[in-house]
């Protein structure tokens, strides 16, 4: 089926084994092959030149410097060292990896799954202290209308089949 046909027709995801926001993304591309070869983010991984281009890709922007910024009410930028986020994300977004191995990850995963998802986690005052990834194939999105406004979920599948509902301020996607 053609990338046209199936966005139009879709494809029963079933068929792939995919879940989640893979499923959604296989149904764009297409997620088989002309030999019925069922072709899944990690399985193309499997392939040097796609892995290749995926590693380059993300270890290029993972060096780069990533910086805070605030804006005042004329519009006018200037470097914002004093946040409290300033050394989670220039530094170490949790303790298990450093600035760029996380922005490699998430690159890696936008990339093959179309998207990447970390939770924020937060202190018992609210303070963000913590960016820890989520695996793709993992994480969905509900919304949900909440009176003329649109709230938007994300639920997280645990290892034992359970979902979890997260809120939209506490995901970067």
């Amino acid at each position: 089926m053609s990338i046209l046909a199936s966005v139009v027709y879709g494809k029963p995801t079933a068929q792939r084994g995919a879940t989640g926001m893979a499923a959604k993304w296989m149904d764009i591309i297409g997620g088989g092959t002309s030999s019925r070869v069922n072709v899944s983010p990690d399985s193309a991984l499997t392939l040097s030149a796609y892995f290749a281009g995926v590693r380059v890709i993300s270890e290029d922007v993972g060096k780069l410097p990533c910086l805070l910024y605030s804006q005042d009410s004329k519009g006018d930028k200037t470097r914002f060292k004093e946040s409290k986020l300033w050394p989670m994300i220039t530094r170490r977004p949790n303790p298990f990896m450093s600035s760029q191995q996380f922005r490699e990850l998430m690159v890696q995963w936008a990339i093959g799954w179309g998207g990447a998802v970390a939770e924020i986690q937060r202190s018992v005052n609210g303070d963000a202290i913590g960016l820890w990834p989520i695996h793709p194939s993992r994480v969905g999105i509900e919304r949900e209308a909440v009176g003329e406004d649109i709230k938007r979920w994300y639920w997280v599948r645990q290892d034992n089949g359970t979902k979890v509902k997260i809120a939209d301020e506490n995901v970067i996607h």
